[in-house]
């Protein structure tokens, strides 16, 4: 088997998927992949690139899931329902992404990428990272609870996680407007 960056990453997401994120280490993911644990590092730097890495494919099959539409909130609210979902089916993600370093793409294609959706909508580069990163950090945020036993017990009890995402979510990006907001400086 010929390793790539892919294939480890993708090996890496299953042992997340099976054992969880305490057992997520680069002895553990060389075993499975059946290679010599330095053979992992010329194609991913350390754990920290790795854990990146697996965020990463997570958001990007999100956001490639799903299609353009005219109205960029509603693009906000499907890329944020199809996060959510990539997420919720994969063990430990929440805290996974909370561990993720910035992406090893570079920062020009991230911009370009990710705001190209809402910029179409005439949205400024800046302003469509802005409510894209806010739905990310809503979407984690979220999924902390959904994902820790006791909080997911006891909001359980009082709260519908499914429709409390999708009204929270709602009103994340039915809230955001075109104009960027300016925050006068305090005298």
């Amino acid at each position: 088997m010929k390793l790539s960056q892919k294939k480890i990453v993708e090996a890496a997401l299953a042992l997340l998927q099976k054992d969880g994120l305490a057992a997520l280490n680069m002895r553990a993911l060389a075993g499975r992949l059946g290679v010599q644990q330095s053979s992992l590092y010329r194609h991913v730097a350390n754990k920290d690139d790795l854990i990146s890495l697996m965020v990463s494919t997570l958001h990007e099959n999100a956001f490639y899931s799903v299609s353009r539409t005219k109205d960029w909130r509603n693009w906000l609210v499907a890329f944020g329902t199809a996060f959510h979902a990539i997420l919720a089916e994969t063990r430990d993600s929440a805290k996974l992404s909370i561990l993720a370093g910035p992406s090893p793409k570079t920062a020009e294609t991230i911009i370009e990428e990710f705001s190209e959706p809402l910029a179409v909508a005439g949205i400024s580069k800046r302003q469509a990272l802005t409510f894209h990163t806010a739905v990310v950090s809503f979407t984690i945020g979220w999924l902390m609870f959904e994902q820790n036993d006791r909080f997911n017990h006891h909001l359980g009890q009082m709260i519908d996680f499914a429709s409390g995402f999708e009204t929270g979510l709602r009103a994340l990006a039915y809230g955001f407007h075109e104009e960027p907001v300016r925050m006068a400086a305090a005298n």
